[in-house]
């Protein structure tokens, strides 16, 4: 099928995937406030000016996942923005678990709210829907907004050809290697920090540190790849190493499944012979956490520092940049994304558009990074960021495994499909069997192939 027609057919399902939830999650989701129409009538429009010109306040409804206290939080932040322009916000907590079908019934039956947020690659569905407003112009126009201060792979994720901005990133997740240095040292090993000081820290260093590892003691995992309560998410936990050789799952539109690609079957034996062959890395299903003190090696996002510190552990511990592989600095870092959106389709459009803007200038991301990590580099090299605090890895540590590698490599992110989650699930499942041996490599990739293909873009 030729691309363009691929498109459309996208498109297409979009929309009749948001007309589907909407007749079947309607008892799973609250109810909500009327913040906008799909197809705003006229009146609609000017009922909103007129109340701009009477003085009289705009409400704008905000929807995002969270507690109360996070809501509270972002109430204040928002404060000079609703002095300043006369409006009030009403922020609408929505459970994680059902965010994306909620928004997606409000959307179909135009009672959206202005602005919400998108993540988990599901930006993909409502950017093609064309729900999310192109805010390029308007956060480029304002020099003070400092929109090349972002790191460029970031703030393009929501181009899907236009050259737009559908969303801004306001929290991304490089991930870094964390090691226990009592482990290493108990088994007579060199640390990884010593390998990034010589130059040869590559993931063959790291597979065969892991194998040395449980060779010492057998009780111990030496390397474990998937992040904390992760341990079948087969989409993000090969999504580092894959880049590092040249090979990914999909290419960059999400149109084409490569892992079948040379460099792809090489990774995935790689992953498995640490698993069964070599030994070291942990097996499928197994989630035990690096905070434990029983892994070698784990990889793991920024936030997971502060688990270690509050942790209390009884063991020295650093952290490294990911390895490289053949393709060295040109192999770019996973992450996925947070954004902050606003709905096209809303009456009091402009208006949410300013708030984007407002709520991800520079000294507010600023203000929340302890909260989100934010792909500014202003952010990123920031002492909020770099100095977090007692207990912490040093400065020089944090910038080296969180800004500088980024800085070096680049990032990348997966680019959604209307299907995503029957595509990771079918990534996920056929994983599953060539782990447990049902299928060789060559045999289990071919079988992804094909489960996955119809779920593409």
């Amino acid at each position: 099928m030729k691309k363009q027609t691929k498109k459309m057919m996208t498109l297409f399902l979009v929309f009749a995937m948001l007309l589907t939830m909407l007749a079947g999650c309607g008892g799973k989701t609250e109810e909500s406030s009327n913040a906008g129409s799909a197809a705003p009538a006229e009146s609609e429009a000017g009922e909103t000016a007129q109340a701009d010109a009477s003085g009289d306040k705009v409400q704008l409804t905000i929807a995002m996942w969270g507690d109360e206290a996070r809501a509270e939080a972002y109430q204040k932040t928002l404060a000079p923005f609703c002095e300043a322009n006369n409006c009030t916000v009403k922020i609408e907590l929505v459970p994680i678990g059902d965010f994306f079908d909620k928004l997606a019934s409000q959307l179909g039956a135009g009672t959206a709210p202005d602005v919400f947020w998108l993540a988990d690659a599901k930006e993909a569905t409502f950017i093609q829907g064309g729900w999310c407003a192109n805010l390029k112009d308007t956060l480029t126009a304002d020099a003070s907004y400092n929109f090349d201060d972002f790191y460029t792979d970031a703030i393009t994720s929501t181009d899907y050809g236009d050259g737009g901005v559908y969303g801004v990133p306001f929290s991304f997740g490089a991930r870094a290697i964390f090691y226990n240095k009592t482990m290493f040292e108990n088994a007579g090993l060199k640390t990884p920090d010593e390998y990034v000081a010589e130059g040869n820290w590559t993931y063959e260093t790291m597979f065969d540190l892991a194998s040395k590892i449980s060779a010492a003691d057998s009780t111990k995992v030496g390397l474990k790849l998937w992040c904390v309560g992760q341990a079948t998410n087969g989409v993000q936990n090969f999504a580092d190493i894959l880049p590092a050789y040249g090979a990914n799952l999909l290419n960059e539109d999400s149109t084409e499944f490569i892992l079948d690609s040379p460099e792809g079957i090489k990774v995935t034996q790689m992953v498995y012979d640490s698993m069964y062959t070599n030994g070291g890395h942990a097996k499928p299903g197994d989630d035990v956490a690096f905070v434990s003190g029983n892994v070698g090696m784990a990889r793991e996002c920024y936030s997971y520092m502060k688990s270690m510190v509050e942790g209390n552990v009884d063991f020295e511990w650093g952290i490294v940049p990911q390895p490289y592989g053949s393709k060295g600095a040109d192999g770019k870092q996973y992450t996925g994304y947070a954004y902050w959106c606003a709905n096209e389709t809303s009456a009091n459009k402009d208006l949410a558009v300013e708030l984007v803007k407002f709520v991800t200038n520079p000294e507010n991301q600023l203000a929340w990074c302890s909260t989100f990590m934010c792909p500014r580099t202003s952010v990123m090299e920031s002492a909020e960021i770099l100095n977090p605090g007692e207990g912490y890895p040093a400065a020089e540590d944090i910038k080296a495994s969180f800004v500088d590698c980024v800085a070096e490599r680049g990032l990348f992110s997966y680019r959604g499909t209307s299907d995503w989650n029957l595509l990771s699930n079918a990534v996920e499942q056929t994983y599953e069997m060539i782990w447990a041996g049902a299928y060789s490599v060559e045999e289990g990739v071919a079988e992804m192939k094909t489960a996955v293909e119809p779920y593409l873009n």
